[in-house]
């Protein structure tokens, strides 16, 4: 993987969410990985940044970094692209970091997750939902 998009929330976690994105980013720095910060000041501009990102060719795996609302910006990215995204897990809930066994809270072993799993992409099925209008 050559550079990997982040978009940090950082009001996750009861205001915990900045502090924990500059420890990861920290990390990143430390395992030799490539990273263009794609987090924004709200979450339009989040997506609009990861959309133009994915479009240019910019980044070859996305991580968000918050809670179950990061995930849901995520998934609505890497959706529909062969696009990789990581969880790591910083808010109140963090349901879907859970359900996929990531780590919460916990910086060091989000990144030796992300360490050990580089290659070894795991597919997900995802599903589009409507009201039918």
């Amino acid at each position: 993987m050559k550079t990997l998009g982040l978009i940090v929330n950082p009001t996750s976690g009861g205001g915990k969410g900045r502090a924990l994105g500059e420890q990861f980013v920290a990390g990143l720095r430390e395992l030799g990985l490539d990273y263009l910060d794609l987090s924004a000041n709200s979450a339009a501009e989040a997506l609009a940044k990861g959309r133009g990102a994915i479009t240019d060719g910019l980044i070859d795996g996305l991580v968000v970094l918050g809670g179950d609302g990061m995930v849901h910006l995520g998934v609505n990215l890497c959706a529909e692209t062969d696009l990789p995204l990581m969880v790591v897990g910083a808010g109140t809930g963090n349901d879907s970091a859970r359900l996929f066994g990531m780590p919460i809270h916990d910086i060091p072993a989000s990144l030796a997750y992300l360490a050990a799993n580089l290659g070894n992409v795991r597919s997900v099925d995802a599903g589009r939902v409507t009201n039918g209008t």
